[in-house]
């Protein structure tokens, strides 16, 4: 999924996908099938996606969201909004950066909640005035998240 192009680092570092993550369709979205993520997108192509990889190594939310922070920043993301919310299974942590594409300002949300072996990963991103139209759904079904 084109919105979804810029991988999320601690993907890169876990590993593969581990199971598939249960999770609401956010309001306003269609869900389409995949075999280890679920997936949507808004009729104005905000893209939303949540997976699961290995907690490997095994460290807990405050490794995995700094870890993640540095990344993005070295990578030369800019910090729009950090925020902490209560999925269905454990705490977590998002973020929504600001991102250029083409001639465009997108918002770019990655978000990472930690369950024993396992790292439940959000991500969103679209346009800046499309992705803020669709805020308020995709942090609620942050909020749904679970394996």
């Amino acid at each position: 999924m084109k919105q979804l192009a810029i991988s999320f680092a601690a993907a890169l570092l876990l590993g593969a996908c581990a199971a598939t993550p249960s999770v609401n369709t956010p309001e306003g979205f269609a869900g389409f099938p995949a075999d280890e993520s679920v997936l949507a997108v808004s009729p104005e192509g905000v893209g939303f996606e949540v997976t699961v990889t290995p907690n490997e190594p095994v460290q807990d939310l405050e490794f995995w969201t700094e870890a993640l922070e540095r990344h993005m920043i070295d990578s030369g993301y800019l910090l729009y909004e950090r925020s902490s919310f209560e999925s269905r299974v454990a705490g977590g942590n998002a973020f929504e950066w600001l991102a250029p594409v083409g001639e465009e300002d997108w918002l770019y949300l990655t978000a990472i909640v930690v369950v024993d072996d396992s790292v439940l990963i959000a991500e969103a991103a679209g346009p800046y005035e499309f992705y803020r139209q669709h805020r308020d759904a995709i942090h609620a079904a942050m909020e749904t998240m679970g394996l």
